[in-house]
């Protein structure tokens, strides 16, 4: 009785041993989810990820699942056919909502990494427009005439200066020298989005935030735009975890804290956070 006890053991305990196919699968599951779970982990916490490095991820995660390795068994390969198929369910290029997450995600060096010429030429398109927009509606500023007139009526001896400047240009074109000038030339949009194309193909694509502040100064056209549009973060998670923080605080302290200081501690608790 104890040695047919004894072999029922060991044959049910054989059953629970992984077979090398197991093993396979399990490798397999592991190929497929690692790269969605590393993905998960750059875009979620409170880092706020920008909507050019959501572009980036999901560019890549496509990309990964397109290629077919020679060592690639059928099941991963099959796997890898589901996955692709439900990220271009969810992520639909030809969706209106994707436009605008190649729109944003110009502006961050590693979304622009992703985008191919012909969509780098969409969206430049959609930002000349947007400066002429912007161009057309802002207020003309005081001519810089108007304030000399208006500034020699008022203090003559700015004036007598102006003239004497005038005199002083006026010999000195006489003799084919002039005076130098402080004067910055204004680069165009086109001049400046080709010389942030340039910046992002020489470099390695670096963190936006960082981008902008080593070379916003060259391009303001370009950086007052970034600063817009990157300030939406790609996920909703520092926005879940702000209103989650504001309503603990709130009903914790609501008799001690002011609405004011009540946003200024949601903020200063989430900054310590990420430290």
């Amino acid at each position: 009785m104890k040695i047919t006890s004894y072999y029922k053991t060991k044959e049910k305990l054989g059953l629970l041993e992984l077979s090398s196919d197991d093993y396979t699968i399990l490798k397999n599951l592991i190929d497929i989810f690692e790269p969605l779970y590393q993905t998960t982990n750059l875009l979620s916490g409170y880092k706020y990820p920008t909507i050019g490095l959501c572009l980036y991820a999901i560019r890549n995660l496509k990309e990964y699942f397109e290629k077919e390795e020679e060592n690639d068994s059928n099941i991963l390969i099959t796997l890898k056919r589901f996955i692709l198929d439900a990220l271009n369910l969810y992520f639909d290029e030809k969706d209106e909502q994707f436009s605008l997450l190649m729109l944003y995600g110009y502006f961050d060096p590693f979304g622009y990494s992703v985008l191919t010429p012909k969509e780098r030429l969409k969206v430049e398109r959609q930002i000349k427009q947007k400066s002429k927009e912007q161009n057309r509606f802002q207020t003309p500023t005081t001519t810089s005439s108007a304030l000399i007139s208006s500034n020699e009526s008022v203090y003559p001896s700015i004036k007598q200066n102006r003239e004497k400047l005038s005199r002083l240009d006026t010999y000195l074109k006489s003799i084919n020298k002039y005076m130098p000038t402080n004067n910055v030339i204004q680069k165009t949009i086109s001049e400046e989005i080709s010389h942030y194309g340039s910046l992002v193909k020489t470099d390695s694509p670096m963190d936006a935030v960082l981008f902008w502040q080593r070379y916003g100064e060259q391009m303001p056209i370009l950086k007052a735009m970034a600063q817009k549009y990157l300030s939406a973060p790609g996920t909703s998670v520092p926005s879940e975890s702000a209103f989650s923080s504001s309503a603990y605080i709130g009903r914790k302290e609501r008799a001690q804290l002011s609405p004011e200081n009540l946003s200024y501690t949601v903020f200063l608790q989430d900054k310590l956070r990420s430290i």
